[in-house]
């Protein structure tokens, strides 16, 4: 009986021993991923607002050499003013893609919420930071320096009326109303507007400001004939004539950038002179404090020497024109 227990002892130890000595697999090795090198298109941009909606710099940097798939790779794109170490980053996370491509108004906005000013050359410090999606093996590419020139993003400017008329009996009236898109799109500060005037052909040398109109965060201004006339006596349109008036909407930021704006229609000469025409000649019939202008009698001649084309329309920059007859006002 004892030999058989001796013998299960020694085969259950001998079993033991050469499952304990059995050799265990080698564990997979992966290498480590690298740094990527990062490359701008530019190294200077100076864009335009014709340039908000198209790529203007691309960030390219290379393939970091993980071992995983790139759905499994993670590059954040960091930016930040040149000397500031990184301090102040604004970030943008990037996968599957080696590039980071910023549109015109991309940089502008970027600038412009640092709060710096239109028209001056600034020098950003760019680095791509890769990893795992799981933020493990983290490395940290090469700084470049792109210098970028934030520029003047305007409104867009529209007019109610692209000629008006009134009498002192009906100041408090209505007569027009303008409307305008916001300035400087992505700016995260506060923007105010204000309407300018000037004599047409002056180029706004010397404007004059709506007062009570606009503010921030305003973005149309109703005005009554009152106004509208005063706009009118003050760019030099005598009492009874008909006149130009051009007028436009500035838009401020925060840290004083300043951006006037761009692309308004008005009629052609010819429909303008007929529409001036029939109101001063309506406004003669309904009230005595109307008077056919010297303006209006030229429209007049103009009119019955005019084709009968269809009225055309061109593009003005910097401003919208009025068409208006002034008059004695009562305010």
């Amino acid at each position: 009986m004892r030999s058989i227990i001796n013998f299960v002892v020694l085969l259950a130890g001998a079993t033991f021993l050469f499952v304990g000595c059995e050799k265990v697999a080698e564990l997979p090795s992966y290498k480590l991923g690298h740094p990527v090198t990062l490359t701008p298109s530019a190294t200077s941009v100076s864009p335009g607002a014709a340039d908000s909606a198209k790529t203007v710099l691309t960030l390219n940097w290379t393939f970091p050499q993980y071992a995983t798939d790139s759905a499994n790779m993670k590059y954040i794109v960091e930016i930040d003013s040149t000397g500031r170490n990184f301090s102040k980053e604004i970030t943008s996370t990037q996968t599957k893609k080696l590039n980071k491509t910023f549109t015109g108004r991309d940089l502008n906005t970027l600038l412009l919420n640092y709060g710096y000013s239109v028209g001056k050359p600034v020098k950003l410090d760019m680095r791509v930071t890769s990893s795992y999606a799981n933020n493990n093996e983290k490395y940290i590419s090469n700084v470049v320096q792109v210098t970028v020139t934030p520029y003047s993003d305007p409104s867009k400017l529209t007019t109610e009326n692209t000629a008006v008329t009134g009498t002192s009996g009906t100041s408090s009236d209505h007569s027009n109303t303008f409307s305008w898109s916001s300035a400087f799109p992505g700016y995260t500060g506060t923007v105010t507007y204000v309407v300018e005037y000037d004599s047409a052909g002056k180029n706004f040398v010397s404007p004059q400001t709506i007062a009570g109109y606009g503010g921030a965060s305003v973005y149309s201004a109703s005005l009554n004939q009152g106004d509208m006339n005063t706009t009118a006596l003050t760019s030099g349109i005598a009492v009874g004539t008909t006149g130009t008036v051009e007028y436009r909407v500035k838009a401020t930021t925060a840290s004083g950038s300043a951006a006037y704006a761009i692309q308004y229609r008005e009629p052609s000469s010819e429909s303008l002179a007929r529409w001036s025409l029939r109101q001063a000649a309506r406004q003669s019939r309904s009230t005595s404090s109307w008077r056919t202008s010297r303006s209006a009698r030229r429209s007049r001649r103009f009119w019955r020497r005019a084709s009968d084309r269809e009225s055309g329309w061109r593009v003005r920059d910097a401003a919208t024109t009025l068409h208006t007859t002034a008059t004695r006002s009562s305010r």
